[in-house]
């Protein structure tokens, strides 16, 4: 019998844990990276109010200062440990994804979140419930590709220990059917370049610590501190990571973000096709993906 996600319990976290956790997030260029976009399209839309419901508080915390407080931050947490985790990192409350009011958001930011759902379409329909009105929202998924980082990625068995995964990652297609019947993607940045993404898994594998979940050795300071040498002595590898993706310009990247307008009504709508067999939207996805603000 598969064995049930552990949700560890820590009501109290130490201010230890939370600044070594935001160090390890600007320790990793992927991560950083990621974080540095989200943070540039909150500040191009302004929102009035804002909800992040990423898995990882040290991400909600960066997008809530970099706001300078212009947004209204609300933090939406996944479990127990999570809500802990954003408590102390002081978003209060930290509501469930089902306790954000209707129509109060003008902006959602969501990262790790289809890929644990046991229902994206069910989830997604939830999103729909909370944006206002010509509400936005930003999604972060792992784009689905076979290749060697894919490969890598399974054989080094590296998952959140709090959760069951679902699906590993997604294609731009099976975004845009998720999302058709209430949200229209506007456009998609891509990020996510081979070879520094594969430093970060190996990183990750020598330290065995995923600082970004709240699995019990990433809410210790024992763990994170060598962890935190671990990434420091790695950068080395980083800097020639970042080489050899900028010689290596033609490699796909792995990780997609889209920027979806929140549609009135949830209502099911048709997917014409082209003669080829793929959809208006695929073509346009792949399109968008291939010349989109995928650079650094």
């Amino acid at each position: 019998m598969e064995e049930e996600p552990r949700q560890p319990a820590n009501p109290e976290i130490p201010a230890d844990v939370l600044k070594l956790r935001r160090e390890l997030l600007s320790l990793a260029p992927d991560r950083k990276r990621l974080a540095a976009f989200l943070a540039s399209a909150v500040a191009a839309r302004k929102p009035a109010h804002a909800v992040s419901y990423v898995a990882d508080e040290a991400l909600a915390a960066h997008l809530r200062d970099a706001s300078e407080g212009e947004t209204a931050w609300e933090a939406a947490a996944i479990h127990d440990a999570d809500a802990a985790l954003l408590r102390a990192a002081g978003f209060a409350p930290a509501a469930r994804l089902e306790d954000v009011p209707a129509g109060s958001a003008d902006l959602l930011v969501v990262r790790a979140c289809f890929e644990f759902a046991a229902s994206p379409v069910a989830l997604a329909k939830e999103f729909h419930r909370i944006l206002a009105p010509k509400g936005q929202l930003l999604l972060h998924v792992r784009r689905k590709r076979s290749s060697l980082l894919a490969w890598a990625r399974e054989a080094a068995g590296l998952a959140d220990a709090t959760r069951k995964r679902a699906k590993s990652a997604f294609t731009p297609q099976e975004i845009y059917d998720i999302l058709k019947d209430g949200f229209d993607i506007e456009d998609t940045y891509a990020q996510g370049k081979f070879f520094t993404v594969f430093c970060e898994l190996v990183a990750s594998l020598f330290s065995g610590v995923l600082p970004e979940t709240a699995e019990a050795a990433a809410m210790r300071p024992g763990p994170l501190k060598r962890a935190k040498a671990v990434w420091l002595a790695m950068r080395p590898f980083f800097w020639l990571a970042a080489l050899l993706d900028a010689v290596c310009f033609w490699l796909p990247k792995h990780e997609m973000v889209f920027r979806a307008k929140r549609r009135m009504l949830w209502v099911p709508r048709l997917t014409p096709r082209l003669k080829d067999g793929r959809s208006i939207a695929e073509a346009a996805l792949g399109s968008k993906i291939g010349t989109a603000v995928g650079q650094d």
